[in-house]
Formats: structure tokens, sequence, C-alpha cells
């Protein structure tokens, strides 16, 4: 289960998909791949996030890639876009693009890119350099920190984490109630 990027898109109704904020994780890779999986990535990416209509989700796979998308409602602008492998927890994917754009919109005010982003938008601005978005990393460092802690999917979702402390004590149950009756088994052959 491994996140590739995280990435949030400024969608203006009718226009492209402008990056604001980006994240990657393409350490898997051999180093001369690395930039072609990102162009791949960031071309799924942006894609996805011009065709998913205003407070609507969804998953779409390429290949081996899974792109979620979550694009808040049109007054908000923005849609996160989180690319993973097919392995990633569909769930826990979506509570973490929740997240990560609620502390966008409270970490980052609309004034500080809604002027570049139009000018991209009209064929007018410079472009950002390839991967990263119009937004400084310094102004929301969140997305690094996300991409690296939430490789691990339980670190992301409670009701995951709940679910593998279950799973592990049932474990342990399961052993000490067979030691139990193995004890007792024993036992009732002594007496007999």
């Amino acid at each position: 289960m491994k996140i590739y990027a995280l990435l949030v898109y400024s969608v203006p109704p009718g226009g492209n998909a402008v990056p604001l904020s980006t994240a990657w994780k393409l350490d898997d890779f051999g180093w001369l791949q690395r930039g072609t999986v990102q162009d791949v990535i960031g071309f799924m990416s942006k894609t996805v996030a011009e065709r998913t209509s205003p407070t609507q989700r969804q998953s779409v796979q390429e290949n081996t890639y899974v792109a979620h998308v979550h694009a808040r409602p049109a007054s908000e602008g923005i849609t996160g876009v989180l690319v993973s492998d097919a392995d990633y927890p569909v769930r826990v994917a979506y509570s973490l693009l929740n997240k990560i754009l609620d502390e966008f919109l409270l970490k980052v005010p609309k004034v500080n890119y809604e002027r570049q982003v139009n000018a991209l938008t009209t064929g007018g601005g410079v472009q950002p350099a390839k991967g990263e978005g119009v937004v400084p990393q310094g102004s929301f460092p969140q997305i690094a920190e996300y991409v690296q802690r939430y490789q691990d999917p339980r670190q992301a979702d409670a009701i995951m984490k709940v679910q593998q402390e279950l799973d592990e004590t049932k474990i342990v149950l399961v052993s000490r109630a067979s030691e139990a009756r193995v004890r007792l088994s024993s036992g009732r052959r002594t007496l007999s």
C-alpha cells in the first residue's frame, strides 16, 4: 500500500486545473524512471480533477495507479487528488483528502493564489516548475508530511486502527482458548 502523490488543484468552472500544492513519494522507482512516472501521474491527476464535478468523489484506475479524487463545492473551487497503488484503502484515501482540503482552506487564503490561477487559466501567467504548485511549499508544508506519515493507512483511519487491534485481540483470545482446551483435556485424562 503506497501513496505516490497528493495534489491540491484549483479548478475554475470551465477552466483547466491549476496545481496549487503538491507532494510526491516516488522512492520506489528508479532514478531514471521518476521523471516519467511524475509526468504520467501529473497528467492523470490533472485530467481527473478537471473531469470531476464539484461535490463529487471518484476513484479512477490507470494501469497500477489509482487516482482518488474529491472535488469541493464550486464556491471553494479546489479539488484534491491522491494517487496510490490499487491496494490503498478507498475509505482512508477519501478521509485523508477531506482532511488535507480542510486544512488547505484554513491555512492558505484564496487571495494568496487567486490572481496567479486567473492568469494561468487565461494564458498570461508563468507555469509553476514541473511537479510544483503555485502555492510555495513553505505556505503549506502539511501536504508533504501527510504523504510520508500516511503511507501506512492505519495512521490515517481510526476505524482501521481499531480493527487491527480487534484482530490482534481475537488472535490472543483464540490461542488462550486453545491452550485452555488442551489443559482441560489433559486434566481429564489424568483423572480417569
